[in-house]
């Protein structure tokens, strides 16, 4: 398998050679499977998402290409569970773990082993994939597990982001608002090379029936989940830094884009992915309701502008030419990456799914806070680098903006 990169994904390819650009999710699984087992659906995985085992290569002309040859077996690892943390241990560890693209594979997996139950960690080059694309592939390694004789349907890869805009959203893209770092605020300056990052990882969940209410409502006030959740963090940093910083505080979120491609994109393990930000009025008098209600307007408007398919519209029409880089911003108080509801089935034959973590990134420079919704449950993670924030002020974060949701609920 060969296939020519796209410019998003040699950015993160090349950005990932000094500082890690990688993500990782966490799914407990109870019931039995062996290591050849595991061994046998890796393959499987393989066969269906060639994406999945490739490395990075440079031809004649210059151009990056991928490609699977030499690439055998997805690599994993066994971790014996030590308690009920080891986990999130065996991902930090992991995000600050590079990869080497020239060597490949950029997709790893870690299996931590009890008695009772393997937590599956993969661990995935930004490079190659984003959360959803996580999300195919790791359903589909389950779904093997459980049933180890179905058959694999191989998925063919799709053509990069930036050659999947189609003609009647280019110029609608390229007319559209400011771009993402358009504001004029706070900025987390990162050092050119920066020192190897320690992560901190800290995962929480929301229980059902508080995350039964948070569905109804968002449904009842007109608005996403992810606005609610993120008028929380803001409402939260308002509280906390806006006497000393400004109540103008601002989230930044990962949106799929795969809707919006010329493609069947489903179930496509690969890149799709663009941002979009929005600077929000979080004055004392304002409600986490009133905050919620703007975010969702505000990013409402910015993909129906398709601003945030500016930068693919222009590598398109442009010949596949980026252009002038700009030295990227950090200007964001958080990037709140959400993948959803799953739609993810709890069993597969005698292996039960349990939890569900993720996206976990490896954040340098930024607070990443990672969420989805499992089996009624909402699952969250924040992410540091420790040599950026203070981990107890992160924590003191975190709690001040359950407070507020908690304000909301009771």
């Amino acid at each position: 398998m060969i296939r020519k990169t796209g410019f998003l994904e040699r950015g993160m390819l090349f950005g990932g050679r000094l500082s890690p650009l990688q993500f990782a999710f966490k799914t407990r699984i109870k019931g039995a499977f062996t290591n050849d087992e595991f061994e046998e659906a890796l393959k499987k995985v393989k066969k269906r998402h060639p994406l999945s085992c490739v490395r990075c290569v440079q031809d004649d002309s210059g151009s990056f290409l991928f490609t699977d040859e030499g690439m055998d077996t997805i690599p994993y690892r066994i971790v014996e569970a030590r308690d009920e943390e080891t986990w999130v241990h065996v991902i930090e560890n992991e995000l600050s773990t590079l990869f080497d693209y020239e060597k490949g594979p950029l997709l790893r997996f870690v299996l931590v082993r009890s008695p009772l139950y393997t937590d599956i960690i993969p661990v995935c080059h930004h490079g190659i994939a984003d959360g959803i694309a996580g999300v195919y592939l790791l359903q589909d390694l389950i779904r093997f597990l459980g049933f180890p004789h179905e058959q694999v349907a191989v998925i063919k890869p799709a053509e990069p982001a930036d050659r999947l805009v189609p003609d009647e959203i280019i110029e609608k893209a390229l007319q559209s608002g400011p771009g993402l770092h358009s504001f004029d605020s706070r900025e987390i300056s990162t050092p050119e090379k920066p020192a190897e990052p320690v992560f901190k990882v800290i995962p929480w969940t929301v229980e059902r029936e508080k995350t039964r209410k948070i569905i109804h409502l968002s449904k009842d006030k007109k608005f996403t989940v992810h606005s609610f959740i993120g008028a929380c963090f803001l409402k939260a940093f308002a509280r906390l830094y806006g006497k000393g910083e400004g109540y103008n505080r601002i989230i930044q979120s990962p949106v799929n884009i795969r809707p919006q491609l010329a493609a069947d994109l489903s179930g496509v393990f690969g890149l799709y992915i663009s941002l979009i930000m929005a600077q929000i009025d979080c004055s004392p008098g304002r409600s986490v309701l009133d905050i919620a209600g703007d975010i969702n307007i505000e990013f409402k408007k910015l993909i129906s502008s398709c601003s945030h398919l500016r930068m693919y519209a222009a590598i398109k029409k442009g010949g596949g030419k980026p252009g002038k880089r700009r030295k990227p911003t950090k200007n964001y108080d958080f990037s709140l990456s959400n993948l959803g509801l799953l739609d993810y089935p709890v069993q597969n034959g005698s292996l039960e799914t349990t939890d569900f973590y993720g996206p976990v990134f490896s954040a340098v420079g930024e607070r990443v806070i990672g969420m989805n919704t499992f089996n009624g449950i909402l699952y969250f993670s924040i992410v540091i680098n420790i040599h950026d924030f203070n981990a107890e002020d992160i924590l003191k974060l975190k709690d001040t903006a359950m407070e507020e949701l908690n304000k909301v609920l009771d």
